[in-house]
């Protein structure tokens, strides 16, 4: 049986300052940070240096599923035109 997982809605991709508190349990951001590296979760950081993480991969891993990467970034390269 294959499972359909719906896709966030537009513009709602990353998880809210509220959501990513109430994830970690923490208001700053250090905290949250720390928190993400503790239980292995992949994150970025955006210009102000904020964790970002994606509201799929959130919804994944909260659900139990093991999320790899498939290609690595170093291996990646982009097509040629």
């Amino acid at each position: 049986m294959t499972a359909i997982l719906p896709l966030p809605e537009p513009g709602d991709e990353i998880l809210s300052v509220e959501a990513l508190a109430r994830l970690t349990g923490a208001v700053r951001r250090d905290l949250q940070i720390e928190w993400l590296k503790k239980n292995r979760w992949y994150f970025n950081l955006n210009r102000g240096g904020d964790p970002i993480v994606g509201r799929l991969y959130a919804n994944l891993k909260l659900s139990g599923v093991e999320v790899k990467t498939i290609v690595q970034q170093s291996q990646w390269e982009p097509p040629s035109t």
